[in-house]
């Protein structure tokens, strides 16, 4: 049991005395484990049924009750009524009922699609298993019982899940869980060595006590004694050292004035100042009023010494003398700068999200209304002579219906639901074809400058789409440049470490092409620099712009399952970069779209499901008048009538993509087991990934964009039905 040579001897006492350590040191325990799962609960409420979440709450504090229980119990018995064996079973059995209650929660909150909650909820079990360490050390078999069923449902669920990433943190955490054992069986081992020598030194005690009538044999007894116990005073003096030298936190002793007494190598580490800048000297790590009687944890920040802040967790313990004076303070320091980070990301991308389900959500319903007033307002402008003062009205309509469509389709971009026709280019000759549009747009004051790395590569992307990133960037370079200045556009090729991707977020690791825009323009601060993506917010005059346009980047390059970082500082200019996935396909082909003279017109007949009335026959109205024979239908199941009930062909499908019941392209589905031959042309404003993934557009599929023209309108029927 001791391991400890020299133990076996005070076996029964050491058993005792490691059973009632363990009982001493579990009333904090008890109490933080309920306050922590639900906490944990309350945050990933969402990650699993509510009914199993509570379960597993009330299992939990089930638990900690029957455990503060037994432990009450404990500590009303004197030691001559303890049976240690029995209570050391009861204890190692409540132990083995807390970590399977962990274990389980682990496994009920997994996310397998949030890798940050993934690595949270690791964290979490991580910090309750490292916590348990100095609580159930004293009994190995409790801390075994309560480890091994915490950790090792978490790990497996990390295997389960069949990805690479999945593998390396259940790798992370066996080692993880192994380093936990080895510290608590060193800690076991402390422990039996302290009790063993207070064990001697009680015998040596009591033997100096009979030998006192002797003072020749009492003195060299004395003598002896004193040491033997210097001896192990400094080897445990060493042994401490060592261990605060080698600790991985920052651990600093401070005075009773705040002047440093000990530095470990880790504060140097985190801190800058190597341990003969600060000793002897003060050092305000500690705030006035925290500096208590009682150990404590503070949330602070810390300056380095190349004047950096850093984000860190004090914990604060008084020191005490013999007579129970303070005469210091022991700060243990925890860099929690990164973790900040994540939280603070963690928070800026689901308020994104938030924004881009709203946007998405009222695109499909303002499209079809502006579907409407473009096709009334063509009517009627059709109507009118060119000499009516009339004209210049219905024109004004429509270019602000349009403005309106330009401006739901950047709704669109920023919450990644816009549709992407992709293809492989060379993404060096994609800022090429726009440069010279740049050079008309932004004004000669400003210097262009393109610099394309060795060997770039090719991407899968929207070309257009691409370009508009370029063009809203060089728009903003603009305007942060009034007086002129110089935009530089570079392309790069780089590979991407695990650890690179995890920062960027939202990118794979492995190869990649980067697109840089860099600006010598005022520049922006720290505030403006992590909202400069938040649709909606600008920096610019009333009127000026809609804070639309980064926000437009965004979506942009998260649908194409890019990344887009942004550094900046006021005087020094602005640089975006964006990560683009790197691929070794040959580019596509871009073939021009033809456009025969007199195609507007025919006679096939088409089936027209469109479930808004106003669209409906608004469509309908145009393609009759176009020669064309109309079946027109509400929804799919009236489509699905009228096709059975039409005794002649149906040459094209023109339907709307999200109805109620039924999507487009699932009726196209049902129509071709009857009609193989009828083609089809979708209309949508708003996919929602009816018809591709991530909104990319799968090849065989026709979609005509609302709000559309007329003309846009016949001359997609005519390509289709012709091709």
């Amino acid at each position: 049991m001791t391991g400890d040579p020299g133990g076996e001897r005070y076996e029964p006492r050491l058993r005792a005395e490691l059973v009632r350590q363990l009982y001493a040191s579990s009333g904090t325990a008890l109490i933080t484990t309920p306050l922590a799962s639900l906490t944990l609960a309350v945050i990933g409420w969402n990650r699993a049924p509510a009914a199993l979440v509570a379960a597993w709450v009330g299992y939990i504090l089930v638990v900690a009750i029957a455990r503060a229980l037994i432990v009450r119990r404990f500590r009303r018995l004197r030691a001559d009524q303890v049976d240690v064996v029995t209570w050391s079973e009861r204890f190692v059995t409540g132990a083995g009922a807390a970590g399977l209650g962990w274990g389980l929660g682990g496994v009920l909150l997994f996310s397998d699609t949030s890798a940050a909650w993934q690595m949270f909820l690791a964290l979490v079990l991580a910090g309750v298993a490292t916590a348990a360490v100095p609580v159930l050390a004293p009994v190995m078999s409790a801390f075994l019982a309560f480890t091994i069923p915490a950790l090792v449902p978490i790990v497996a669920r990390f295997v389960i899940t069949g990805r690479p990433t999945g593998f390396a943190i259940a790798a992370l955490g066996v080692v993880f869980g192994a380093g936990l054992v080895v510290s608590a069986w060193r800690m076991h081992q402390a422990i039996v060595r302290s009790l063993v020598l207070a064990f001697e030194n009680h015998d040596l005690v009591k033997e100096l006590s009979v030998e006192v009538a002797e003072r020749t044999r009492a003195e060299t007894g004395l003598r002896e004694a004193h040491d033997e116990l210097e001896v192990r005073v400094h080897e445990r003096t060493d042994a401490l050292e060592t261990l605060i030298a080698a600790s991985p936190m920052a651990i600093v002793e401070l005075d009773v004035h705040g002047a440093v007494r000990t530095w470990n190598r880790a504060a140097t580490s985190m801190l800058g100042w190597a341990e003969s800048e600060v000793l002897e000297k003060p050092y305000p790590i500690v705030p006035d009023d925290e500096s208590g009687a009682a150990p404590q944890q503070v949330e602070a920040r810390l300056k380095r010494k190349d004047g950096s802040l850093i984000d860190v967790v004090l914990s604060v313990a008084p020191l005490l003398d013999a007579a129970g004076r303070p005469r210091g303070t022991i700060v243990v320091i925890a860099d929690v700068t990164e973790r900040k980070r994540l939280e603070l990301e963690l928070r800026q991308s689901q308020k994104m999200e938030a924004v881009g389900r709203l946007a998405g959500g009222i695109a499909h319903d303002f499209n079809n209304l502006l579907t409407v007033i473009i096709g009334r307002g063509e009517a009627v402008l059709g109507s009118l002579d060119r000499s009516d003062q009339s004209r210049w009205d219905i024109e004004l309509m429509l270019t602000t219906a349009e403005r309106a469509a330009a401006l739901t389709r950047q709704l669109l971009a920023f919450s990644r639901r816009q549709v992407l026709q992709p293809k492989v280019v060379a993404l060096h000759e994609v800022v090429g074809n726009v440069v010279p549009m740049l050079r008309r747009l932004i004004g000669e004051d400003i210097e262009i400058h393109t610099v394309s790395g060795p060997a770039p590569g090719r991407v899968r992307v929207d070309p257009a789409q691409i370009e508009q990133v370029i063009m809203n960037l060089a728009l903003n370079a603009r305007d942060a440049m009034p007086q002129g200045g110089l935009l530089m556009i570079t392309t790069a090729a780089a590979e991407l470490s695990d650890a690179q991707a995890r920062r960027l977020g939202s990118i794979e690791p492995g190869r990649c092409a980067i697109l840089s825009v860099s600006d010598t323009g005022a520049g922006m601060d720290e505030d403006t620099r992590v909202r400069v993506f938040e649709p909606f917010f600008t920096t610019k005059p009333m009127g000026k712009g809609t804070g639309l346009g980064l926000s437009m980047v965004y979506g942009i390059v998260e649908q194409h399952g890019g990344a887009i970082t942004v550094e900046s500082a006021p005087g020094r200019g602005t640089t975006f970069r964006i990560y683009l996935p790197r691929i070794d396909e040959d580019a596509t082909e871009v073939e021009a779209a033809a456009h025969a003279e007199g195609a507007a017109r025919g006679s096939e007949t088409i089936l027209l499901v469109e479930d808004e009335d106003e669209v409906r026959e608004l469509v309908a109205r145009m393609l009759q008048r176009s020669g064309y024979t109309v079946l027109a239908a509400p929804d799919p199941r009236a489509a699905l009538d009228l096709s059975d009930r039409h005794p002649g062909a149906i040459h094209l499908l023109l339907t709307d993509v999200v109805m109620p019941e039924m999507s487009g392209r699932q009726l196209h589905d049902r129509l071709a087991v009857a009609r193989p031959e009828t083609r089809v042309i979708y209309m949508s404003g708003y996919t929602d990934e009816a018809l591709g993934r991530h909104g990319v557009l799968e090849p065989e599929v026709v979609l005509l964009q609302k709000p559309f023209r007329f003309t846009e309108l016949a001359q997609k029927i005519r390509e289709a039905l012709d091709a």
